[in-house]
């Protein structure tokens, strides 16, 4: 499992250009959910936030970071 999580906390490194502990946090806050993360980072908003803007974004996660 150590190996996921860290798998996700390097996709979430390459895909904002965050510092690994910032990813982390994401991911922690997001409940491990990698998509959730990306968003919480790119969009600068809570980890709520970043759910709400998925779901109206039908699950995409361009649209849920340039559109809220």
């Amino acid at each position: 499992m150590d190996l996921l999580v860290d798998r996700v906390r390097r996709i979430g490194v390459q895909a904002t250009g965050a510092d690994p502990d910032t990813a982390a946090d994401a991911l922690r806050a997001a409940g491990g959910h990698a998509e959730t993360a990306v968003v919480m980072l790119l969009a600068h908003c809570t980890a709520e936030e970043a759910t709400c803007r998925l779901d109206r974004a039908a699950g995409d996660t361009r649209t849920a970071v340039g559109g809220a």
